[in-house]
């Protein structure tokens, strides 16, 4: 179920999306959305982190290489912590309600999912979380 989720886009508009965004990063940008996009592809593993003031495009490169991973069948996440930042993201969401993290977690605060479960297989698949 949260697979399909997920996965629930039309591959060839991601693609299409992707290629319309791209053309119109800047140098800095492309160079991010280079190494993000063939890390994730590579599946390198790692973590980025895209810093620069409020309207810098920091959300649009996050879209872009969203749409270019979604448009090549793969699995990417989008989360942010709080606030306004989930609906700004291709298909985002708060951290706390995708990783059923707690609001007001304990210090002994655990995952509320399983090994097993469908969000842990999920997690196992993705390509990307942002």
């Amino acid at each position: 179920k949260l697979e399909r989720l997920e996965l629930g886009y039309d591959q060839e508009e991601q693609r299409q999306t992707a290629v319309a965004k791209e053309a119109i990063l800047n140098e800095e940008q492309h160079l991010a959305y280079d190494q993000i996009v063939n890390s994730a592809l590579q599946k390198e593993g790692g973590m980025f982190f895209l810093h620069g003031p409020a309207g810098t495009g920091k959300t649009f490169v996050d879209n872009t290489f969203c749409a270019h991973l979604c448009g090549e069948g793969c699995i990417v996440l989008c989360v942010a912590s709080s606030g306004i930042a989930p609906l700004l993201l291709a298909g985002g969401r708060t951290a706390h309600s995708h990783f059923h993290i707690p609001l007001d977690p304990p210090e002994d605060a655990m995952c509320r999912f399983g090994p097993n479960s469908q969000l842990a297989d999920l997690l196992r698949r993705i390509s990307l979380i942002i």
